[in-house]
Protein backbone atom coordinates (compact mmCIF):
# COMPACT_ATOMS: atom_id res chain seq x y z
CA UNK A 1 0.00 0.00 0.00
CA UNK A 2 1.21 3.52 -0.70
CA UNK A 3 0.31 6.39 1.59
CA UNK A 4 1.16 9.91 0.44
CA UNK A 5 3.84 11.35 2.78
CA UNK A 6 2.02 14.70 2.73
CA UNK A 7 -1.06 12.96 4.13
CA UNK A 8 1.03 11.50 6.96
CA UNK A 9 2.54 14.90 7.71
CA UNK A 10 -0.94 16.44 7.75
CA UNK A 11 -2.25 13.77 10.12
CA UNK A 12 0.71 14.25 12.48
CA UNK A 13 0.19 18.03 12.46
CA UNK A 14 -3.55 17.87 13.15
CA UNK A 15 -3.27 15.12 15.75
CA UNK A 16 -0.21 16.23 17.74
CA UNK A 17 1.30 19.39 16.21
CA UNK A 18 4.38 17.15 15.55
CA UNK A 19 4.82 16.46 19.26
CA UNK A 20 6.15 12.88 19.61
CA UNK A 21 5.30 12.95 23.33
CA UNK A 22 1.67 13.96 22.85
CA UNK A 23 -0.88 12.04 24.90
CA UNK A 24 -4.55 12.68 24.26
CA UNK A 25 -7.16 11.62 26.79
CA UNK A 26 -10.59 10.35 25.79
CA UNK A 27 -13.39 8.89 27.89
CA UNK A 28 -12.01 5.37 28.19
CA UNK A 29 -8.82 5.48 26.16
CA UNK A 30 -5.73 7.51 25.34
CA UNK A 31 -4.11 8.61 22.08
CA UNK A 32 -0.36 8.10 21.86
CA UNK A 33 2.39 10.04 20.07
CA UNK A 34 2.71 11.89 16.79
CA UNK A 35 -0.11 10.06 15.04
CA UNK A 36 -2.24 9.77 18.20
CA UNK A 37 -2.68 5.99 17.98
CA UNK A 38 -5.70 5.14 20.12
CA UNK A 39 -5.26 2.64 22.94
CA UNK A 40 -8.36 0.73 21.82
CA UNK A 41 -6.09 -0.80 19.15
CA UNK A 42 -3.41 -1.98 21.61
CA UNK A 43 -4.42 -5.66 21.72
CA UNK A 44 -4.40 -5.90 17.93
CA UNK A 45 -1.11 -4.00 17.70
CA UNK A 46 0.45 -6.31 20.31
CA UNK A 47 -0.47 -9.25 18.06
CA UNK A 48 1.70 -7.55 15.42
CA UNK A 49 4.54 -7.06 17.91
CA UNK A 50 3.90 -3.34 18.48
CA UNK A 51 3.89 -2.28 22.12
CA UNK A 52 2.61 0.86 23.85
CA UNK A 53 6.23 1.54 24.85
CA UNK A 54 7.24 1.62 21.18
CA UNK A 55 4.35 3.91 20.28
CA UNK A 56 5.43 6.35 23.03
CA UNK A 57 9.19 6.19 22.49
CA UNK A 58 9.77 5.41 18.81
CA UNK A 59 8.42 8.16 16.55
CA UNK A 60 9.10 6.09 13.43
CA UNK A 61 7.05 3.19 14.79
CA UNK A 62 4.26 5.58 15.70
CA UNK A 63 4.21 7.04 12.17
CA UNK A 64 4.42 3.59 10.59
CA UNK A 65 1.51 2.42 12.74
CA UNK A 66 -0.49 5.50 11.80
CA UNK A 67 0.22 4.86 8.12
CA UNK A 68 -0.80 1.23 8.49
CA UNK A 69 -4.03 2.29 10.19
CA UNK A 70 -4.74 4.99 7.57
CA UNK A 71 -4.11 2.50 4.77
CA UNK A 72 -6.73 0.13 6.09
CA UNK A 73 -9.29 2.88 6.58
CA UNK A 74 -8.75 4.19 3.05
CA UNK A 75 -8.82 0.81 1.25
Amino acid sequence: MRIDPDLLRAIAWVESKYNPNAIGKNNNSIDIGLMQINSQHINYLKSLGITPYQLRNDACMNIYTGAYNAGFKNN
